[in-house]
């Protein structure tokens, strides 16, 4: 690959993940926009979306999921707690195919929102927490590009 930036465009190995929240056009980037309000069924679902589509995808794979317009109102003890299971469930797949993950937090609120469910269980992907969607796409497009060059049998067709 000699240096040379691999272009992050939808691709047929790369499937999408159906769920109204999550944008799968950058696949194998996918960006999530956690609405506000939150309703506890969406999160449900979201979460079975997410888990049904990680027994068929193989390959590297990374998340921007913008948290910014969450309250705490919205993302309550049990918003947390069934989110952290969800993590929970997911950290197979995530140990071996989530490579990073940038989170778009404007405020102290969302920030503490992130540190709570990473209390109840610590990612094993690299994540950072950022203003905007721009640098969570940096973060994660740049650690996805390295991890496609490591696995290029996986690369994108």
């Amino acid at each position: 690959m000699n240096g040379e930036t691999i272009r992050l465009m939808p691709s047929r190995r790369f499937k999408p993940i159906p769920h109204p929240w999550i944008d799968s056009a950058r696949a194998p980037m996918y960006v999530v926009r956690m609405p506000s309000p939150m309703p506890l069924t969406e999160l449900i679902s979201f979460c079975a979306a997410r888990e049904q589509w990680a027994t068929t995808q193989i390959g590297p794979v990374a998340f921007v999921v913008d948290i910014s317009k969450l309250t705490t109102r919205e993302a309550t003890a049990r918003h947390r707690e069934l989110f952290a299971e969800h993590m929970r469930r997911f950290e197979p797949f995530e140990r071996q195919h989530t490579c990073a993950v940038g989170i778009v937090s404007s405020g102290a609120v969302t920030r503490g929102i992130v540190s709570a469910v990473f209390w109840l269980q610590h990612p094993t992907f690299a994540y950072c927490v950022v203003p905007t969607a721009e640098e969570a796409i940096v973060f994660t497009q740049a650690r996805l590009e390295l991890a496609l060059r490591r696995r290029p049998s996986i690369a994108l067709a």
